[in-house]
């Protein structure tokens, strides 16, 4: 992708086929997109091209369960990414997701009746079943979310030809299987210029509870009938592994890519930095959100990251608001690392919430002014791994909310320096380090008062002028009336 190619086609569409390890590939996509520019198309629209038309120009990313009908008349004017999984894999990966699913889940009557299906049925069952409904879940699904409804109404024959046909107007399209999922998320992440995950955080995965005989005869079906999945989805493995040797020319285009993509980057300009931002990040989920409109990230690792865009500084202070931590992180353990070096920082609770504070100096801010971290978090090993505020089962460490920075501009560099040597000295004290903050909100409060006295200042005038006004309206009337009475 080059730099025309970026600025013709702004919008991001990922067909999610579901059980594909469609979410864990979301949660790193959504990190470069602020909450506003993203659109969650709802499954009753999944086939709609007239609603494909009319988001397209409002959002920069859309995802959801997407038939090829809804991308046809936006694959040459979007960038088209998707990504596809072991047939006889994704099929019992279904089957134990609808046994787990409540009934009332779903709106639909075809949704309820697949999930008491599974829920009454064996997997063998399941997989043999001639229902039509079922055949269309249980049988070459993942060609068909890429044919159009006139291409699905041709011999079946014709299917992955045409297929592939329409693959050819993707930009990017991955491996959920185990062995490539962190690859392909790579190479998706290298492809658009976000910054590269270490590992994919795993989201919705099912649980299975199966004999090895019961497995077997199970999967036996399956690939039976499935035999243009499974053709197209060896094709596309193969296809992906040839890709993946990345050339010298390859290479060049991801590095111009990436940069483009930096130099763009605003988050850390401001402050604070709201979890509604985009943010260069990895490790973190997909943000959760309060009904009052708050959001957050949660860490789906010990070690998650980010980059800021911090600009000129000589240094600074980063105040990370942690909205929650579960019982076995040792938080006040916690340690960041920056360029392959410890930063000094230190984590205390006030006002019934964590606190990270980091001071950054100004070697750590690369010439693109963007500083990178990475956190470094402790485990208890007497209390159990629990679900943070998430609406579902997965793992998290730490809820962020915040980023509150604090520039050699707000504050005299003295006085940083102090800060800093109150974090190095009393890197375990409670006490001194809400002091330390304290005197900084007490100072960012003064700020606050000052832009509170301008803004009541230019109000004062504004009423100033329209009363004068107002006054000049009334003697230019009163001087009407007068020349009136004298004729």
């Amino acid at each position: 992708m080059n730099r025309s190619q970026i600025k013709a086609t702004p919008t991001l569409v990922f067909q999610h086929i579901p059980k594909t390890a469609g979410v864990s590939v979301r949660s790193v996509i959504v990190q470069n997109y602020s909450v506003g520019e993203i659109l969650h198309v709802p499954d009753t629209a999944w086939r709609d091209p007239t609603y494909a038309l009319a988001s397209i120009g409002h959002y920069k990313f859309l995802h959801g369960h997407l038939h090829y009908d809804f991308l046809a008349p936006i694959a040459s004017s979007a960038s088209l990414i998707t990504f596809v999984r072991d047939p006889v894999e994704r099929v019992m990966s279904t089957y134990f997701f609808l046994r787990n699913q409540p009934v009332d889940s779903t709106q639909t009557e075809a949704g309820r009746y697949c999930i008491q299906y599974a829920q009454s049925k064996s997997i063998v069952d399941f997989v043999s079943s001639t229902n039509p409904l079922l055949v269309s879940i249980v049988s070459n699904y993942q060609v068909q979310c890429f044919l159009s409804s006139s291409q699905s109404l041709a011999p079946s024959e014709t299917w992955l030809s045409s297929a592939k046909a329409n693959l050819g107007s993707y930009q990017f399209i991955g491996i959920a299987d185990p062995d490539l999922i962190d690859a392909s998320v790579a190479e998706m992440a290298l492809l658009f210029g976000w910054v590269k995950p270490t590992t994919t955080p795993v989201v919705n995965q099912t649980k299975r509870s199966l004999g090895e005989q019961e497995t077997q005869v199970a999967a036996k079906i399956v690939a039976e009938r499935n035999p243009l999945d499974c053709q197209l989805h060896r094709e596309l493995r193969e296809r992906f592994h040839s890709a993946a040797t990345v050339g010298k020319a390859q290479l060049s285009k991801y590095a111009s890519t990436r940069k483009l993509q930096r130099r763009a980057y605003r988050t850390g300009l401001t402050s604070p930095v709201t979890m509604d931002q985009p943010l260069r990040c990895w490790g973190w989920h997909d943000r959760e959100s309060s009904i009052a409109g708050k959001t957050w990230r949660c860490a789906a690792t010990k070690q998650p990251g980010m980059e800021l865009r911090l600009g000129k500084t000589s240094s600074c202070l980063l105040y990370f608001e942690i909205k929650s931590v579960v019982q076995r992180v040792h938080f006040s353990a916690t340690r960041v690392v920056s360029v392959g070096r410890g930063v000094e920082s230190v984590a205390f609770i006030a006002g019934n919430k964590w606190f990270l504070v980091v001071f950054v100096t100004g070697d750590l801010i690369d010439q693109d002014g963007i500083c990178t971290l990475e956190f470094s978090m402790q485990e208890r090993d007497s209390v159990d791994l629990i679900a943070g505020d998430v609406h579902d089962d997965r793992t998290v460490f730490i809820g962020l909310e915040a980023i509150h920075i604090v520039t050699d501009k707000m504050l005299p560099q003295a006085l940083l320096e102090i800060s800093k040597g109150h974090i190095i000295a009393h890197r375990s004290s409670n006490e001194a380090t809400i002091e330390l903050n304290r005197a900084v909100q007490s100072l960012q409060s003064a700020r606050q008062t000052d832009r509170d006295n301008a803004q009541a200042q230019v109000k004062a005038q504004t009423d100033r002028a329209v009363r004068a006004e107002t006054y000049s309206k009334s003697l230019a009337e009163e001087l009407l009336r007068v020349k009136g009475s004298i004729k």
